[in-house]
């Protein structure tokens, strides 16, 4: 087996990407089953994952709702496509590690290259590893097709040598996208409670009320890569890429983000019975209530005014932007929820890795 490079070319072109076929629910629950617990992803990540799926529920309840969160991510990403970038419509990215434990982090990704050498032109890997423990496991950020995912896990376990018992692959949702820190900052914030300490990295950074407060961006794997693509259409640009977030945040009161929200579903359909945790009906309760307040002429001022023409995004880096948004001298119930709004509509977008919150 030829070890090829992790790190995938910069630019691959437009054209030689295929369209992808639907992928059925069985094979997204396959796949599932390699996803990642709560208990292993806290030591990757510095997330909102254990406060959004905690209280009041038990740890094992917590796993529970967190497997049937990811196992619906899975099944709405079998569905298809959810933006209109041509060649790139059905990419949805993805947490993937590779846990031999008694192997380096080169060794693993020598061993993970060559596990994908077929698909390498298909599934766009991040330029650094996200997590890398000796003895532990690997993990990256990649964007693909799902289909393309499916058929390169059916091909790990076709070769033979258990490789595949090493593989873990987790869709990234809104709470794996927020860094720790990020609800109970935004709300400390808002209603004026002084300093907020929020993680990044390795690190914790004190943001003091005479700071201004920003989100940082990062873009998934395969915006990077189209936006280095010299055979994307003309019209593809950055500019252009903060318009699609903004409709996906905006259209027809916030129906993307309702759809794609699991919080939002599950309390909505009770698909996990009593499986509710504090944080989870608050994001509902927040997209629900923002919404709801369209009027009969279609206009909502916190997706029309606050989102559509305060918000403001800069390019910071190729796969990277800032975010900030209107500093309120006063701030109502209503204020409050359309920020968190802000914020959990971003978080849902399937352009969007990561999210962290840092001094403008």
């Amino acid at each position: 087996m030829t070890r090829a490079s992790l790190l995938l070319p910069a630019v691959v072109s437009v054209a030689s990407l295929g369209i992808s076929s639907a992928v059925d629910s069985a094979a997204a629950d396959t796949l599932s089953q390699h996803s990642l617990p709560i208990s292993v992803l806290n030591t990757i990540f510095f997330s909102e994952v254990a406060d959004d799926f905690g209280d009041p529920l038990t740890d094992a309840q917590s796993e529970e709702l967190w497997r049937i969160n990811t196992k619906w991510q899975w099944q709405e990403n079998a569905k298809g496509g959810l933006t209109d970038l041509g060649a790139y419509n059905n990419f949805h990215s993805y947490l993937g590690c590779y846990n031999e434990t008694d192997k380096s982090g080169n060794e693993r990704n020598e061993i993970v290259a060559g596990l994908l050498e077929d698909y390498l032109d298909r599934i766009y890997i991040g330029d650094t590893s996200v997590f890398n423990v000796r003895d532990e496991r690997t993990c990256f950020l990649a964007s693909a097709e799902l289909d393309v995912f499916w058929k390169a896990f059916q091909n790990v376990e076709g070769m033979g040598g258990g490789y595949d018992q090493y593989v873990e692959i987790q869709p990234i949702g809104p709470s794996v996208k927020m860094n720790a820190g990020f609800y109970g900052a935004i709300h400390n914030r808002i209603v004026g409670e002084g300093e907020v300490k929020v993680k990044s990295g390795n690190e914790e950074i004190v943001i003091t009320e005479d700071d201004e407060m920003g989100i940082n961006v990062v873009y998934c794997p395969i915006i990077k890569a189209l936006l280095n693509d010299p055979d994307r259409p003309e019209d593809i640009t950055f500019n252009s890429l903060v318009a699609d977030v903004v409709e996906f945040m905006s259209y027809n009161s916030g129906q993307y983000v309702k759809e794609r929200d699991f919080f939002y579903q599950a309390v909505e359909t009770g698909m996990t019975g009593s499986l509710v945790s504090e944080r989870m009906q608050l994001w509902h309760d927040v997209v629900e209530n923002v919404t709801s307040l369209t009027d009969s002429n279609g206009y909502n001022h916190c997706l029309d005014e606050t989102i559509k023409k305060q918000m403001k995004v800069e390019q910071t880096m190729d796969d990277s932007a800032l975010i900030s948004f209107p500093v309120l001298e006063e701030v109502g119930l209503k204020d409050e929820e359309c920020i968190f709004y802000l914020v959990r509509s971003l978080a849902n977008h399937p352009y969007i890795c990561r999210m962290e919150l840092d001094v403008i």
